[in-house]
């Protein structure tokens, strides 16, 4: 469903009728999360993560989001080349540095 020229699919909709059933709850003076949970079929937990993220005026806020690293850890090129032998022809088999010299930073 498209609302406000943001996409939403079911998931998204059902914390933007959360968090729009907590606001008129607010409105009317009677907030009650635990009823609320149960009627939407939700944890309390997962409520209050909603809550936080949540901005009244930008649905954009409602969107799933990616659990993906967003940056991974990389080896240095000089470790690699360090470890690897970069002549063609010589093998893996015999490491030019031991795994103590390589801890050592040697």
């Amino acid at each position: 469903m498209r609302i406000h020229n943001v996409d939403l699919d079911a998931g998204e909709l059902l914390r933007l009728k959360v968090m729009d059933a907590y606001e008129m709850m607010r409105r009317d003076g009677k907030v009650n999360v635990r009823y609320l949970c149960r009627l939407m079929s939700i944890g309390k937990s997962t409520f209050y993560k909603w809550k936080k993220r949540y901005k009244r005026y930008n649905l954009t806020t409602i969107k799933t989001r990616s659990r993906r690293p967003k940056s991974t850890r990389t080896i240095p090129w000089q470790v690699v080349v360090e470890i690897l032998p970069v002549e063609e022809g010589s093998s893996c088999q015999e490491p030019l540095l031991s795994v103590s010299a390589v801890a050592k930073g040697r």
